[in-house]
């Protein structure tokens, strides 16, 4: 518990109330010197009864979870000195020191000139400091803080206690965004009403930049970047796998060798359901998106291409599945390749919508016609909008 010293009688009761809610209690300090500054900054000197390093930096995360604050060291010392058992120097988090070229600092950058300083003194027989005996460590607090102090200003903080814990998320399958969702409801479940103030924590709750970021730093580590065979025999393992588990073929593949082009057809279960409802026979929509994702780095550029076709039957309830194309290229060839593949798996050779609505793809109207020749391959009215 932290009390003060009889000197300090006059200094205002409402400040002694603020340092006394800042300070833990759970270790016996006395707060020996207070000086007011102008508006709302103040400092003081707090002496406590810490003998040891860990014990004093435990004090100062303490300080930092009940003033809300957050603070980096500025600058260390020499240790168990004949004086001195330890000393270091604290700086707000949002004094970031930044360079003088840089002409646009970090958010968080406010030049607080907020600081924490801690010392362990060596006791000696002959000394002049009458807290030395029972209260070796001295503590001061200069409160300058120019930024707001509330739970929001946390944000800033590092989770560096973190790492296993995304970690174990990502070895469960994980990716950055579902492990953050994932952790979110943790904290939800354990914290219930106090979630508001633990998620707006940096060092509870990470941005999503920082879970990206540790799940490619794991990823370069764990893994090596996929070759053309490797990619080739663990997708043809999985198809069968899914086949096995579906009890009848609904994933198919085709390849070739010679321009390392993939296409893959998929009929689920579901799908051949959809066959023998009669709307399927009159309309079928396809609606394609292309993926591009690119990861730079300093040394290498890695790009994965795919094309992804849905064709779809209009239903009361909405769009049902009929099948899905993956490919890694645009090619009419590869394309109907795909369509040979999921006609085959809908063991209806006959099969021809009356009408077929795709999108604004002149590879894929073609593909279309090559394969269902009696069928009015017409554009989709959004796509016609689009060229007026």
């Amino acid at each position: 518990m932290v009390k003060f010293d009889k000197s300090l009688r006059d200094v205002e009761t409402s400040l002694k109330t603020q340092i006394a809610l800042m300070c833990p209690s759970d270790i016996e300090g006395v707060v020996v010197k207070i000086r007011k500054d102008t508006g709302s900054f103040f400092s003081f000197t707090l002496r406590l009864a810490i003998s040891e390093k860990d014990a004093a930096l435990g004090w100062v995360k303490e300080f930092e979870e009940k003033s809300l604050t957050t603070y980096r060291v500025s600058s260390t010392f020499a240790e168990n000195t004949p004086r001195v058992v330890f000393r270091r120097n604290f700086r707000c988090i949002q004094n970031c020191y930044p360079k003088k070229n840089v002409m646009k600092p970090h958010e968080k950058h406010t030049n607080c000139r907020g600081t924490v300083s801690t010392v362990i003194k060596e006791k000696v027989k002959k000394s002049r400091d009458k807290y030395l005996r029972r209260y070796p460590c001295e503590v001061n607090v200069n409160w300058f803080h120019n930024h707001t102090i509330n739970y929001e200003a946390l944000k800033y903080r590092r989770p560096s206690q973190l790492g296993p814990t995304f970690a174990g998320y990502f070895a469960n399958g994980h990716s950055p965004s579902s492990a953050l969702e994932l952790h979110k409801m943790k904290l939800q479940t354990e914290y219930a009403d106090d979630y508001y103030k633990v998620v707006t924590d940096g060092s509870r709750c990470p941005k999503q930049v920082w879970c990206y970021h540790l799940y490619y730093k794991i990823f370069q580590k764990t893994c090596r970047d996929p070759c053309f065979d490797d990619m080739l025999e663990s997708l043809t393992k999985y198809i069968e796998e899914y086949n096995v588990q579906c009890e009848d073929t609904c994933a198919t593949m085709s390849k070739d060798i010679t321009n390392h082009d993939l296409v893959v057809s998929i009929c689920s279960p579901l799908s051949k359901r959809v066959l023998t409802m009669k709307s399927v026979r009159e309309i079928m929509f396809v609606t394609s998106s292309g993926v591009n994702v690119c990861t730079k780095k300093t040394t290498r550029r890695l790009k994965r291409n795919c094309k992804v076709i849905f064709l779809l039957s209009p239903s009361v309830a909405g769009a049902l599945p009929l099948g899905i194309i993956v490919s890694t290229c645009e090619r009419e060839v590869v394309i109907t390749k795909g369509l040979e593949m999921l006609r085959d798996m809908w063991k209806e050779p006959d099969f021809s919508p009356k009408v077929i609505i795709s999108d604004d793809s002149e590879v894929e109207r073609k593909s279309f016609k090559k394969m269902f020749p009696i069928s009015a391959v017409l554009l989709c009215k959004y796509n016609v909008l689009q060229t007026v």
